[in-house]
């Protein structure tokens, strides 16, 4: 079974001429939004969901698996982009966009762990995974502006 980070790398190398590291990131992200309609996916999420938030080992091993590929994905980049090994603007963007999926799987499998099914998760995934996007599309300057 292939790690769906590695299907992420993939997107981001088979992309097209002139389409955007985020660009392929994201649709891959949100498209896959659509296959937590069914039960199966909802049960895998749960029984993995379950074991991991269970063991403190499964959640470093977790970490560490993006981590890697968090990595790799900035080393895509900088290949890509002929940014200098002390340029921190590749990984900064590599964790940007890991960072999206990840919250994106915590909240999805919190949503599965309190029952929702179906529908309604895919629709919710989707719509997460869409603001949180658009937040890195739109850039960070204006979030979370302090109120005086």
């Amino acid at each position: 079974m292939q790690f769906f980070e590695e299907k992420l790398l993939e997107a981001v190398r088979e992309r097209a001429a002139g389409e955007s590291v985020f660009t392929a990131f994201r649709r891959l992200v949100v498209d896959s939004c659509a296959g937590l309609v069914a039960e199966e996916r909802a049960a895998m999420i749960t029984e993995a969901a379950t074991l991991i938030n269970a063991s403190p080992a499964l959640q470093a091993r977790e970490r560490e698996i993006v981590a890697r590929y968090t990595q790799a994905l900035a080393g895509l980049l900088a290949e890509e982009t002929g940014a200098s090994p002390d340029d921190i603007e590749p990984l900064a963007v590599a964790s940007a966009l890991m960072g999206a999926h990840r919250a994106l799987v915590t909240h999805v499998r919190a949503g599965v762990l309190t029952g929702r099914r179906g529908l309604a998760l895919a629709a919710d995934a989707r719509s997460q995974a869409t603001r949180a996007f658009a937040l890195l599309r739109n850039g960070l300057a204006d979030y979370a502006i302090k109120k005086g």
